[in-house]
C-alpha cells in the first residue's frame, strides 16, 4: 500500500510538472504571437521586447529565439543575432534551417572568415541531410552558400596579401555617428556627399519603431583637406526634403535639378512613398509625391535610384523585400516617365524617360 501511495504521489508530481511546462509553453507562444504582429509590420524594436519576454517564460523556445535573431539581424545588431542563430544552428533544428545559414553569415560580417567557412559547409550538409536543398524556399540559400564560401576564401586570401589592391577607410565625425548613417552618394564630385542619418539633430523627431532611433533625415557634407563639414549653399534642400517623418535614400537626375527620395509619412498609412523636389532659381521646391503608378497605399515604394545617364529609375517595393534574391531578373513591363508622372504608354524620348521597376 505504501508503495502504491508513493507511486501515486510521484505520478501526481510528474503530472503537475508536465502541466506547468505545458502552460509555460502556451504562454511563451502567446507572447511570441504578439511579437509576430509587430515583426510583420517591420516594427522590430517592439517585436524584440515581446520575444525577450517569451524567452523569460521559456528560455528554450525555438521560435522566439529565431525571431529574436531575425530582429537583431534586420536592425544590424549582428553580434546579438549571432548569439541566437548559434543556439539554433548547434541544435540543428529542422524547423529553422536558415539559422544554420545566417549564423555563419554573421561570422563573415564580423570578419571571422575561417569559422564562417566551416559554418556554410555545415549548412550545405544540413540541407542535404534533411532533403531541403531542392525545396523551392531553400534552393536559393543552398546556392548562395556556395557564393559565401567562395567569398570567405577570397577574403582569407586577401588578408594574407601584404599590399592589397584596395583600401577602405571609415570616415569619422561628422559623417559617421553612433546612430545609423547610410545610403551615401556623391553630388557630382567626391568632395560633396549626401547621406541618410538618424542622428538627433535632424527634423525626424518621431521614433522609428524599426530601429529604435529617431526618424532619418538627409544631410549633405563637403570635404576639404581630409576634413568634412556640413554643406549648406542656402538652397533650402534640407529644410524642404526633411520632415518629422522618415526621409532618405535619394537620387538626383543627371543635371541635379531634380531630387527623388523616400518619405515615410505615417499619416498616409504604414507605407513609404517616393517624392521629388525641383531646383528652380537656386532653391529647392516643396516636395511632391510621384503618382499612383509608383506610390500605393497598399505597399511601400522607396529607395529610388537613377542611372548615371539619368534615363532609368529603379525603385523597391515591399513585395520585393525579403525575396529579391530568389528572383531571376524579374521585371514588370516598362513604364514611362513623362515629366514627373508615369504612364503605361510609351512617350517620345524627347518628352519622357524610361522607368524600370523590379518586382
Amino acid at each position: 500500500m505504501d508503495s502504491l501511495k508513493r507511486i501515486a504521489k510521484y505520478s501526481l508530481g510528474v503530472f503537475a510538472c508536465l502541466l506547468t511546462l505545458n502552460l509555460a509553453a502556451q504562454r511563451a507562444s502567446l507572447i511570441a504571437d504578439a511579437g509576430d504582429e509587430y515583426f510583420e509590420r517591420a516594427q522590430y524594436i517592439k517585436a524584440i521586447s515581446f520575444y525577450k519576454s517569451s524567452l523569460e517564460v521559456d528560455e528554450d523556445y525555438a521560435r522566439a529565439q529565431y525571431q529574436l535573431a531575425e530582429c537583431y539581424r534586420l536592425t544590424f545588431d549582428y553580434n546579438s543575432a549571432e548569439y541566437y542563430y548559434e543556439l539554433l544552428a548547434k541544435r540543428k533544428n529542422p524547423k529553422y534551417p536558415l539559422a544554420s545559414y545566417y549564423y555563419p553569415l554573421m561570422l563573415k560580417l564580423a570578419g571571422r572568415y575561417t569559422e564562417a567557412l566551416v559554418g556554410f559547409r555545415d549548412f550545405e550538409k544540413f540541407l542535404k541531410e534533411n532533403n531541403f536543398h531542392e525545396q523551392p524556399e531553400y534552393r536559393y540559400f543552398h546556392k548562395q552558400a556556395k557564393v559565401e564560401i567562395d567569398g570567405c576564401q577570397l577574403a582569407l586570401n586577401q588578408v594574407k596579401m601584404v599590399h592589397p589592391d584596395h583600401q577602405f577607410t571609415v570616415l569619422g565625425a561628422p559623417i559617421n555617428t553612433v546612430y545609423n548613417d547610410y545610403a551615401a552618394f556623391s553630388l557630382g564630385k567626391d568632395s560633396l556627399i549626401c547621406i541618410t542619418s538618424a542622428r538627433e539633430e535632424g527634423k525626424g523627431s518621431l521614433k522609428d519603431l524599426q530601429f529604435g532611433e529617431t526618424q532619418a533625415d538627409l544631410f549633405r557634407f563637403v570635404g576639404s583637406g581630409g576634413e568634412w563639414n556640413k554643406y549648406d549653399p542656402k538652397d533650402r534642400f534640407e529644410s524642404v526634403v526633411n520632415s518629422k517623418w522618415g526621409d532618405g535614400s535619394g537620387s538626383f537626375n543627371i543635371d541635379r535639378t531634380k531630387f527623388y527620395y523616400t518619405n515615410c509619412e505615417v499619416s498616409v498609412g504604414e507605407v513609404c512613398h517616393i517624392y521629388f523636389s525641383t531646383l528652380t532659381g537656386g532653391k529647392w521646391s516643396d516636395p511632391q509625391p510621384l503618382n499612383a503608378n509608383i506610390n500605393s497605399d497598399d505597399f511601400s515604394s522607396k529607395h529610388p535610384s537613377l542611372t548615371p545617364r539619368g534615363d532609368t529609375l529603379f525603385s523597391l517595393s515591399d513585395p520585393l523585400i525579403g525575396r529579391i534574391a530568389g528572383l531571376s531578373q524579374g521585371f514588370t513591363p516598362y513604364r514611362y516617365l513623362d515629366g514627373d508622372t508615369l504612364s503605361e504608354k510609351a512617350v517620345s524620348p524627347e518628352r519622357g524617360q524610361l522607368l524600370l521597376m523590379l518586382v
